[in-house]
């Protein structure tokens, strides 16, 4: 593969994969986990769309381990 060809594809896998395995996860989770941690499923959803690569990372930075608890946290599992 050329240089161009890799840089295209991890371009793909950036701004196509990424946020899509991320919006999985943030739909995988129940709503009264979401109320328990204080955070808007919706709103992080449009963060993860409008912002594609900024976006994943706060979520999996910030609200994740929020709305995982602190039962995940204590297990090494944020």
């Amino acid at each position: 593969m050329h240089p161009r060809e890799v840089a295209i594809v991890g371009a793909l896998l950036l701004f196509l994969l990424v946020p899509w395995l991320t919006l999985r996860d943030v739909w995988r989770h129940p709503s009264t986990r979401w109320a328990a941690a204080g955070r808007s499923r919706v709103t992080t959803t449009v963060l993860v769309l409008l912002v594609p690569v900024l976006g994943p990372a706060w979520y999996l930075r910030r609200i994740r381990p929020a709305v995982r608890g602190p039962q995940a946290i204590a297990r090494g599992r944020s």
